[in-house]
């Protein structure tokens, strides 16, 4: 009789955590999409006003790129997902250029070939031309995948099934499997991508006339690159983050100060690479200020890195078993706190402030990163010795982490 009420009791507490469990993923996932909602509404407000009134250069680029920030930082957190489920092949290009210490090392000299062949392009129109057929096709991909990650977000995840007239087109061992949410995205975001290098192009008396291409549609692909290498360049372990930032900033310095290479690309190479902020909007002749993408995704692969930090404390404070349900619902959820975001992303933006402020000092390039690098590493390291944590910061390693998590399940 006792043994059968037990049983009773023991069942409506464990339907009682169950449904606690449940009610708790759910408001985890709603509080995921007004953020991202929130930050998609200032950048489309931000750049709305920005077509009317002159913001300071300060607001805008703050503003811009710690959204584009946040934004891919929680995109990062999807990688776990590749990680631990043994049936995906799915593997992104760029997810080995950080992956050990010797590819962060090489990692400044990789950028700087980019950089050099950049340049060389610049007055090249062969190389221009496949060099735009490369950066229309990478663009049209990436704004594809970021389209299709909010559109899932937002709730219109029904229409990312797979498009069943694609099932038996085959050529040799390809196939071309899509859904209908991706195809939709890559129509959207193909368009999108024609409508910018058009707009560098107007007519006039039977004669083509190259200008400078829309603003407000190169900025759009430019976050979409951002994004996408704030979500596949994963830096995995603190000790290698330390020397990335480091050797990323000697590379700043190195290019700016040393050369004039960095500022020739980022004032004349007319591709997706920077930010625009219209000056005196309106103006015949409107000018820009200026922010490369690199000064936006390079230190926010750090951010993103401290983002997923976050995520692991969180995980292994909750105490809960490391299952595929619990992993999920938690890496969904967006309401975990987050010092050591928090702490990189002040971080980076006083840096960025010191860059524009010096700048208008001495009306001369800065190298971002000079300031940027080392605000992130002080406000980071400031962060852990006020939670106490340092030694846990400094010996941090996301792979070492999810084998272990792995192997107690």
């Amino acid at each position: 009789m006792d043994t059968t009420r037990d049983r009773k009791k023991g069942g409506s507490k464990e339907e009682l955590k169950i449904e606690t469990q449940i009610s708790t993923i759910q408001h985890r996932k709603q509080m995921e999409i007004p953020i991202l909602q929130t930050m998609l509404l200032i950048i489309c407000v931000l750049t709305y006003t920005s077509t009317i009134i002159d913001i300071p250069i300060e607001v805008c680029f703050t503003v811009f790129s710690g959204c584009i920030i946040y934004i891919g930082s929680i995109k990062s957190l999807d990688q776990y997902s590749l990680k631990r489920d043994e049936e995906s092949t799915q593997k992104s290009i760029l997810s080995g250029l950080l992956s050990t210490t010797q590819m962060v090392w090489l990692f400044p000299m990789i950028s700087s070939i980019f950089l050099m062949l950049a340049y060389a392009t610049i007055s090249m129109s062969i190389q221009r031309t496949f060099l735009m057929l490369f950066i229309g096709c990478t663009g049209t991909i990436n704004l594809a995948s970021t389209m299709r990650y909010l559109v899932i977000k937002f709730g219109a995840g029904s229409l990312d099934r797979p498009a069943a007239f694609l099932e038996n087109i085959k050529i040799g061992r390809m196939e071309f499997r899509q859904t209908y949410l991706s195809l939709l995205c890559i129509c959207v975001s193909g368009y999108i991508t024609f409508l910018y290098f058009a707009s560098g192009y107007v007519s006039s008396g039977g004669k083509s006339y190259h200008t400078t291409k829309n603003w407000i549609l190169n900025n759009t692909l430019a976050m979409s690159f951002s994004v996408y290498f704030l979500d596949k360049l994963l830096v995995t372990n603190y000790k290698n983050a330390v020397i990335y930032l480091l050797g990323m900033m000697l590379y700043d310095i190195f290019w700016v100060f040393g050369s004039d290479v960095m500022v020739t690309v980022a004032s004349q190479f007319d591709y997706p690479i920077r930010l625009l902020i219209p000056q005196a909007p309106g103006s015949v002749q409107m000018k820009f200020s200026i922010l490369g993408i690199g000064d936006i995704a390079l230190p926010g692969i750090y951010c993103a890195m401290m983002f997923r930090y976050d995520f692991m404390r969180h995980i292994t404070a909750s105490k809960e078993s490391f299952t595929i349900s619990n992993f999920e619902s938690v890496k969904e959820s967006l309401s975990f706190h987050k010092p050591y975001f928090t702490a990189s992303v002040v971080g980076y933006m006083l840096g960025l402030l010191t860059t524009t402020t010096i700048y208008r000092l001495y009306s001369s390039a800065q190298p971002a990163l000079l300031y940027i690098n080392p605000f992130m590493l002080i406000t980071t390291l400031l962060a852990s010795i006020y939670w106490g944590e340092f030694k846990g910061l400094f010996h941090y390693d996301e792979d070492k982490y999810i084998e272990e998590r792995q192997s107690k399940r």
